[in-house]
């Protein structure tokens, strides 16, 4: 989404700065390890390290997506030609997400390399872990995602 948002206003005339300041949108994902300590810290113990950041999180990363899709048009100025993206509140938009986002992957990783939530919980639903404890997507390549949801269902069963 962020590149094709990073395109769409190179299309309509958005200037280099205002191209640069959304760039910024992508830092969360670099200075998680600022408030990760936070993150591993704070829990609430009968819902589990978990679950009190991943599912709060995932709420808030759903409703800011609604916000969006019913906003889109207006953001990206599609409803006038001559009408540049609003390049400011995309910016803080995709901020939040992005915060959100690797807020949640340090919530959901106590393995070496951080994978996604859904390996984390993998990782915790199958017994053994199918590939060692490398993440599915590594040891299956790109349809490991959909091979760990399979197990994740079989487990399940």
């Amino acid at each position: 989404m962020h590149a094709l948002v990073a395109t769409l206003s190179q299309e309509k005339g958005v200037s280099y700065a205002e191209q640069g300041t959304f760039s910024l949108a992508s830092w969360p994902f670099s200075l998680k390890l600022i408030w990760a300590p936070l993150v591993d810290a704070l829990y609430v113990r009968r819902w589990g390290q978990r679950r009190t950041w991943v599912m709060p999180l995932q709420t808030a990363v759903g409703l800011l997506l609604l916000y969006m899709a019913s906003h889109i048009s207006e953001l990206l100025g599609e409803h006038d030609v001559a009408v540049a993206p609003r390049v400011t509140p995309l910016t803080v938009i995709f901020f939040l997400i992005y915060f959100l986002l690797a807020s949640q992957v340090r919530a959901a990783s106590r393995l070496p390399r951080q994978p996604c939530a859904l390996h984390a919980i993998l990782f915790t639903a199958v017994s053994p872990p199918p590939c060692g404890r490398a993440p599915p997507v590594a040891c299956g390549g790109h349809d490991g995602t959909a091979d760990a949801l399979r197990l994740a269902a079989t487990a399940a069963a």
